[in-house]
């Protein structure tokens, strides 16, 4: 070593390690895991406020617009009331009643759809009830076609009934179900209100296709149109 100069004190490679693996001990002692903890608790006490606010938060429904989906509401409608008068007489509903009572309902829904297509030509399409549905020329032609099919499908259901002997209105409700779910599909704007549609309206298939119970093809079908459909 030159005169003047201070000699470096020497340094162990091991004190080095020791002292590294001490800090590491150090930074992961009692403290550190306390803050650990209170960061854990502190998420979680934020993650449950936020829980419990947006269950105690008001529910906001959309604005319905009922003139926009006046023509499957009276399908159903008609359903629902030919269904209860036939459930409180004592007699089965004949044919004539119900077959009455269907057409009348799908006239009152054919002349709606006729005022909204009305509407749509002068006040041009527009969405409802927050997007879910849309109307516009196709959804009333829809409307308009399916409440027509109503009118024909309960006279010459009338003339089957009568042939076949069948009383009830059964096949009257069915008709009239079925044709609200194919009014629903034509006039939905996403996939949740197309399934909706077509849930109601194949259901109701479903027992139509083995309504007549005098004939194993009738329940063939329906079982066939059942698993493929």
């Amino acid at each position: 070593v030159a005169p003047g100069r201070r000699r470096a004190p020497a340094v162990d490679i091991g004190d080095i390690g020791d002292s590294g693996q001490r800090g590491e001990r150090g930074d992961r002692g009692p403290d550190s895991g306390h803050r650990g903890h209170g960061v854990a608790v502190r998420r979680e006490a934020a993650v449950m406020h936020l829980i419990f606010a947006a269950s105690t938060a008001p529910l906001v429904l959309p604005k319905i617009a009922y003139y926009s989906i006046l023509p499957e509401i009276v399908l159903l409608g008609g359903a629902v009331v030919l269904l209860g008068a036939s459930s409180v007489t004592r007699r089965p509903m004949d044919a004539s009643t119900a077959t009455t009572m269907t057409v009348m309902t799908g006239l009152a829904a054919l002349s709606l759809a006729l005022v909204q297509w009305s509407q749509v030509q002068s006040n041009g399409p527009h969405v409802a009830i927050d997007g879910a549905v849309v109307q516009d020329g196709f959804s009333a032609f829809i409307a308009i076609l399916v409440s027509s099919a109503v009118v024909v499908s309960a006279l010459v259901g009338d003339g089957w009934m009568r042939r076949e002997q069948t009383v009830g209105p059964e096949l009257h409700v069915l008709t009239l179900a079925s044709a609200s779910g194919a009014v629903i599909m034509g006039e939905a704007n996403d996939l949740i209100v197309i399934f909706l549609g077509l849930e109601i309206m194949s259901i109701a298939l479903y027992v139509l296709a083995a309504m007549n119970a005098k004939r194993n093809e009738s329940g063939e079908a329906a079982l066939k149109y059942f698993v493929l459909g």
